[in-house]
């Protein structure tokens, strides 16, 4: 494995497979690559060229496939002000039920116009404050403050030769809806305080229930991610059409042969790992459609915050719910940062930005606890960077049987918008996330302040039209 470019915080029972370590050395081998941090829970992930859980440093270009496709994809945490007692399985099924109710209409009626997406591009979560009946204070403990760049507002003209028309349209659908796959809204409750000071600073108590969102800026960021590369993962039609839809963008407004070269290089080479000079005309071009996919995961994750203020009021009627948002980090970015008196470009990849004193949380799975933490010190050795989970790692714990079947009181309700009865998912014991704290804590990467155990969940079964109309026709046959 090359030398002094790789840190892997690996475990005792982990050492990296074959594939990983062919991998990280190919990156590690690239011309500007200063700084590879692989992670406790660093692996390889399905169609991706870049491993999870790594942060990846280089000099003066950007390598779009050093990161996922959808950026700004994160997380973040949410006090309720409500506590354990109050949320009896029937409420729980009963606040299920209007978050289902809300995802449907947003889906049937996209309740965000064009010109608020523009708004949204542009400026970020402040965009979406005054829809909620949200205050400023919001944007406190959001990383930057929920917008990337000067929020201003960019002419339709020029916006449109960045992101197409289409995609802002597209994007409408299912604006602040919570993905599928491994995307989650899930309700926990502090079941043990370890850091009192700390917590009753940011107003956390033993068997408050908090929420934690992990989610994007939807349809657009995906999209952008897809029309700003050539990844060599997408295969079939999809290619195809991205091809056709990469061409009509891109071959739009190009002042000169030599800048439809690059153009074509930048978003149709071959080269796996293709590089970009943010600097260019085409890096610049290129970096504000990023701040855009970047300003609609900030916008999209506090638009869901006050939906769920708006839920929570239906579900209490007659008293008023306390949203607190405790903090909302990416882990999914391209960002020019500072180290040691140098500038480096830092590439995330399914990886936490963690500042010293700044609240971040490490999630397990819907059956372990999770730990809210802070930042400490020790993260300038990573890139300021730690897990955004513990998942690779506590499957790995589970594989091996060293996981116990816990209580049978132990269990998170399950809930998505296909059933409207929960699954009961029981309840294992954290071998595998106190594995990935305790190394994060005894680096002084982070530390934990709480530990929080999960009550239910919630997933959104994300289709196309094209599934969603068989269904319906399949629906109305029985």
């Amino acid at each position: 494995m090359a030398g002094d470019t790789i840190t892997l915080l690996s475990g005792r029972t982990f050492a990296p497979d074959a594939k990983l370590v062919e991998r990280l050395d190919e990156i590690a081998s690239i011309g500007g690559v200063s700084r590879i941090v692989g992670l406790v829970d660093l692996h390889l992930k399905e169609r991706t060229e870049s491993p999870s859980s790594v942060a990846i440093a280089t000099d003066s270009l950007v390598i779009p496939k050093l990161t996922s496709v959808a950026q700004n994809c994160g997380m973040c945490l949410i006090t309720t002000g409500l506590t354990r007692s109050d949320l009896s399985d029937e409420r729980l099924d009963e606040l299920f039920a209007h978050w289902r109710r809300s995802d449907y209409e947003i889906f049937a009626r996209p309740h965000v116009s064009l010109e608020d997406m523009r708004r949204i591009v542009c400026t970020g979560a402040r965009a979406v404050l005054d829809t909620y009946g949200l205050g400023p204070e919001m944007l406190e403990n959001i990383e930057f403050h929920g917008t990337i760049g000067e929020p201003e507002l960019m002419p339709w003209q020029r916006l449109t030769g960045i992101v197409p028309r289409f995609t802002l349209k597209r994007a409408r659908y299912g604006f602040s809806v919570i993905p599928s796959g491994n995307h989650f809204f899930e309700v926990q409750y502090v079941e043990e305080i370890i850091d009192r000071e700390a917590c009753e600073k940011r107003g956390l108590r033993e068997k408050d229930v908090v929420i934690m969102l992990h989610s994007d800026g939807g349809l657009l960021s995906d999209d952008l991610g897809n029309l700003y590369a050539n990844r060599t993962t997408m295969t079939g039609w999809p290619k195809l059409l991205y091809g056709a839809r990469k061409l009509a963008l891109h071959a739009r407004g190009v002042g000169s042969a030599s800048a439809f070269a690059e153009r074509m290089r930048c978003y149709f080479g071959a080269d796996k790992y293709l590089s970009i000079d943010p600097e260019s005309a085409e890096g610049r071009r290129y970096m504000t459609a990023m701040r855009f996919a970047m300003n609609a995961g900030y916008a999209s994750r506090l638009a869901t915050v006050g939906r769920l203020k708006r839920v929570l009021g239906a579900v209490f009627p007659g008293r008023r719910p306390r949203i607190d948002l405790l903090c909302d980090f990416s882990h999914n970015s391209i960002l020019r940062e500072n180290f040691e008196g140098r500038s480096f470009w830092v590439h995330r990849h399914n990886a936490a930005r963690v500042l010293p004193g700044r609240l971040v949380f490490l999630p397990g799975y819907n059956y372990t606890s999770s730990y809210i933490c802070l930042g400490e010190g020790g993260a300038g050795d990573t890139l300021y960077t730690m897990d955004h989970g513990a998942g690779k790692t506590i499957d790995r714990f589970m594989k091996e049987g060293t996981l116990r079947r816990m209580d049978e009181k132990y269990r998170t309700r399950s809930y998505d918008n296909e059933s409207y009865k929960p699954a009961m998912i029981p309840h294992y014991s954290d071998e595998g996330i106190e594995q990935v704290m305790e190394i994060l804590a005894g680096r002084r990467i982070a530390r934990p302040i709480a530990r929080v155990r999960p009550l239910a969940g919630y997933r959104f079964k994300w289709k196309g039209r094209l599934a969603r109309l068989r269904d319906s026709l399949g629906a109305g046959k029985r």
